[in-house]
């Protein structure tokens, strides 16, 4: 926003470069489990989904963007009813690594192997991604740097430097999930 100093991953791309990774794999249809759908980078990052999509000329069912999945239990609950009522997926995208770990064991649960029948990847890059059976695939968004960032900003908005918005970098972290 205009006025306001801020800190944040380009959540666009982050959605658009998940997505694309998953699209080049040939892993279409895509669910998205995605944040809170009040949140500006849940917004964001379905944005850069459905972006991943055209570029593909891949088409986007109208529930794949899937809001408001924001535990591991959450997630387990949606895409298991979502698998129940019959719907299948290439890829699971998941908005954090937590919501990832549900959506494995719903996957497991409806007796699909991750990656071999549907493959996922997750968002933060937790240490627990390198722990996963498989290992989790997942976007690394720079947590300390983003920290780093706030914080010098925070100081050169005490010292009334005019505002300022840093765009943290991120990148995909791939393992075996995908």
């Amino acid at each position: 926003l205009p006025g306001i100093t801020s800190v944040d991953n380009d959540n666009v791309a982050v959605g658009r470069d998940a997505a694309a990774h998953l699209l080049g794999r040939g892993r279409a249809p895509l669910l998205f489990l995605n944040g809170p759908e009040g949140h500006a980078f849940a917004q964001e990052r379905a944005r850069g989904f459905v972006a991943a999509h055209r570029a593909a000329g891949a088409a986007v069912a109208p529930d794949a963007v899937q809001f408001d999945v924001t535990s591991a239990e959450a997630a387990r609950a949606r895409l298991g009813a979502l698998l129940a009522r019959g719907r299948s997926f290439g890829g699971v995208m998941a908005s954090s690594d937590e919501v990832a770990i549900g959506a494995l064991r719903a996957l497991r649960d409806a007796g699909l192997r991750v990656p071999a029948d549907v493959a996922l990847v997750g968002m933060n890059n937790d240490d627990l991604a390198e722990y996963t059976d498989p290992r989790l695939t997942s976007v690394e968004l720079n947590a300390a740097e983003l920290g780093r960032e706030a914080a010098e900003l925070l100081i050169r908005s005490i010292d009334r430097h005019p505002p300022e918005r840093h765009l943290v970098a991120h990148r995909l972290v791939q393992r075996d999930s995908s």
